[in-house]
């Protein structure tokens, strides 16, 4: 089947349905589209409040801005940079 584009409304729609225990499968005939497209529909906040959470945790403004308009992943950023986050992490908390 192919996914259409769903507005706004449909988006509500589906994430109504769902709440009121109506399935994937359901929700999905209902508008038109795929039972895969409508999981991504309806887990996509909760994916970005998750990185919005982590992202929150970087204490640098700069960096931290980078990350989320460059969608990068702090294990990405330190990757790239050369840095371990980890051994980082466990060195502060040596300190305390």
């Amino acid at each position: 089947m192919q996914s259409r584009k769903l507005n706004d409304d449909d988006i509500s729609r589906a994430k109504t349905m769902r709440k009121n225990g109506d399935s994937l499968q359901k929700i999905a005939d209902s508008l038109g589209v795929s039972r895969q497209w409508i999981w991504v529909i309806i887990h996509r906040d909760d994916h970005v409040t998750y990185q919005k959470k982590i992202l929150n945790r970087v204490i640098y403004p700069a960096i931290r801005n980078y990350l989320y308009k460059n969608r990068v992943s702090i294990t990405q950023f330190s990757f790239l940079n050369g840095i371990s986050i980890f051994a980082d992490v466990a060195a502060i908390r040596k300190r305390r």
